[in-house]
């Protein structure tokens, strides 16, 4: 369950300026509180075919029910592909393919390739990268996105009880909507810290730059935005119901654009079971 101060990233300004003139704009532009119903889960089959190769299979669902519309939002996916096992690395590729649903209707659905790596670069340190390309087709359209993203996370252990990790980000994407094809570099920083009697505190900041490549004509700018994202989650893993542990979370974002109708800033406070600490 997470409450939002924003819930659909509206802005606090009702009117903007287009080319110097004033707007008035609709009320569902505007910052709005609302309660958002979230879960998700995943199962994942790896099933030895010959020393050191091994299949992937994963399905995963997700959902989203927002309270004040009373609107039900869904994703259903999965991944099958192969992984390598070499001593301490590991090599993965497949397929994946998820299929979206926006208020019980169907609404996209998108299918891609990826490939994984991952390794200690020392006996603290352990990295992890993923690249894929995907294809969005949109229900009842010819619409299509193209999507490439390149993702790596650095992760060090100082100790038993304290770790740290970085995460860079690069993510390209061609819209059918030309002016949503962008480029996206983001960075996030993170800590992990085990307390006593399972307690466990995970700390995170975060920035996103999106530069967008077609000029808007409407606002005569080429878009840029960025975004800031600061959270912190506390588990507990001794306190189990049904063998999930519970968590409570706050997060805060931050969008910034150099066109007005894009800015808006978020607080969410989540409380919730997780089995991933």
């Amino acid at each position: 369950m997470t409450p939002e101060s924003n819930i659909n990233h509206g802005v606090t300004n009702q009117t903007v300026l287009i080319g110097g003139v004033p707007f008035t704009l609709n009320d569902d532009r505007l910052a709005a509180r609302g309660i958002n119903l979230n879960a998700f889960a995943s199962v994942t089959y790896t099933p030895k075919i010959i020393d050191g190769l091994y299949g992937h299979v994963q399905l995963s669902a997700s959902g989203n029910y927002l309270t004040n519309q009373k609107i039900l939002n869904y994703n259903l996916g999965g991944e099958l592909g192969l992984t390598l096992k070499q001593n301490a690395n590991k090599f993965s590729a497949g397929i994946a393919y998820n299929k979206q649903y926006f208020d019980k209707q169907a609404y996209s659905n998108k299918l891609g390739t990826w490939a994984t790596v991952a390794m200690p670069l020392s006996d603290k340190l352990y990295w992890s990268g993923r690249v894929s390309a995907s294809k969005t087709f949109y229900t009842g359209t010819a619409n299509r996105d193209l999507d490439f993203s390149i993702k790596q996370n650095f992760s060090y252990q100082h100790s038993v009880a304290l770790g740290f990790n970085a995460a860079p980000v690069i993510e390209l994407k061609k819209s059918f909507n030309k002016l949503k094809t962008n480029t996206k570099l983001g960075l996030t920083i993170g800590s992990r810290h085990t307390l006593g009697a399972g307690f466990t505190i995970n700390t995170s900041l975060g920035s996103k730059l999106a530069l967008y490549k077609h000029h808007n004509n409407v606002f005569a700018k080429t878009r840029k935005d960025l975004s800031l994202t600061a959270g912190i989650k506390a588990t507990n893993s001794q306190l189990k119901l049904f063998n999930f542990a519970p968590y409570i979370e706050y997060k805060y974002e931050k969008h910034k654009s150099n066109i007005q109708i894009y800015n808006y800033q978020n607080h969410s406070f989540s409380v919730g079971i997780t089995t991933r600490f």
